[in-house]
């Protein structure tokens, strides 16, 4: 017997001024290169760039271990529509029409609904940046009315034999 399971997909929401600090590092990173690359440095110096690249991964990790990974899941299509019959359209409101959904009365609830992992409260909702809401949102909305190709198998070419482009 064939078991349908839903489509999953997973949001990893970074917390605090990791992705900020991250950010500062590589451009740091990048003027040390092109820093590196005018000034001749002694032989013993340890470039700023290798010094920053550590700094970097050390900062990365630590934001890792810290994200929270919300998996979300495609509703049934029974539970999809229901929720959407729970929130129609405003009347006059042209951008609820074209989704055919009120979206400001819609997106928690879906959102809520979608989640697999780990398990949140509208509170936990609440403490979410609009970015972030918007990024959980718009999965849960691509898992259910988006269609989706398959995966495309890779062309891989046979090792040691010359590609079709050098082998003239």
């Amino acid at each position: 017997m064939t078991t349908i399971k839903a489509r999953t997909s997973v949001v990893t929401l970074y917390q605090g001024d990791y992705l900020d600090r991250i950010r500062h590092i590589e451009r740091q990173y990048e003027e040390a290169l092109r820093s590196e690359v005018r000034s001749p440095r002694l032989l013993n110096e340890v470039p700023a760039s290798v010094t920053l690249a550590d700094e970097h991964a050390t900062l990365v990790a630590e934001a890792e271990a810290t994200a929270v990974n919300v998996t979300l899941r495609a509703l049934g299509r029974k539970e999809w529509r229901a929720l959407v019959a729970a929130h129609p359209p405003r009347d006059g409101n042209e951008d609820d029409k074209q989704v055919g959904v009120n979206e400001d009365s819609f997106k928690d609830p879906l959102i809520l609904s979608s989640i697999v992992d780990p398990a949140l409260t509208e509170d936990d909702l609440d403490m979410l940046s609009e970015a972030d809401s918007d990024q959980l949102y718009l999965l849960c909305w691509a898992l259910n009315r988006l269609p989706v190709d398959g995966p495309k198998a890779l062309r891989v070419l046979p090792q040691n034999q010359p590609s079709d482009a050098t082998s003239n």
